[in-house]
């Protein structure tokens, strides 16, 4: 079977039950702070990933990091991946499960890079304004890049706006070599 597909099945089980349960918000807040876990930690990383530790073992990790921190749902469904051997997928569950989330609750996913850390009312700005511009709410994730020189990028969804001094001299370049 397809990896996405396992996935998907598993995300939308849980998505299912959230909705069932009332629980969708808190369901989402808990593995999104997972998903940050896995994104930071190496050896959280690697417990996952490792067919040789016992399953039984991993359970136990798990609940001893996020026993009353994490929902008794989303802690029963970790160790429903663990029971079945699925645990290396949680990462892609994670993903489509937001994905699902995002769609249901119509919000869009915007990402900005800027080459010097915007303040937080800017971003609020930028969120209003699009939200007003494609009738979604915005989850805004923010980087820096100094490369950039100056302006940002922004991205919604698969579209992309460059507005960097950067990505301005690039066309420029590009528009040099093309005329010859």
């Amino acid at each position: 079977m397809n990896d996405s597909i396992i996935a998907r099945r598993y995300a939308k089980a849980l998505f299912k039950l959230g909705l069932e349960k009332q629980n969708l918000e808190s369901y989402t807040v808990d593995l999104k702070n997972l998903q940050q876990i896995i994104k930071q930690d190496e050896n959280f990383r690697f417990l996952i990933d490792n067919p040789v530790i016992a399953a039984s073992r991993k359970k136990a990790i798990f609940k001893t990091l996020f026993d009353g921190k994490f929902h008794a749902e989303v802690i029963a469904f970790l160790n429903l991946l663990i029971s079945k051997g699925r645990e290396e997928y949680l990462p892609d569950i994670i993903r489509a499960f937001i994905t699902i989330y995002q769609k249901h609750a119509n919000i869009q996913n915007v990402e900005i890079t800027t080459a010097v850390d915007f303040e937080q009312t800017l971003i609020n700005e930028i969120g209003d304004i699009l939200e007003k511009m494609t009738g979604k709410s915005s989850e805004i994730e923010t980087y820096t890049d100094q490369d950039l020189i100056g302006g940002f990028v922004l991205r919604v969804g698969d579209q992309q706006l460059d507005a960097s001094v950067s990505g301005q001299l690039r066309s420029i370049k590009n528009q040099l070599y093309n005329k010859n």
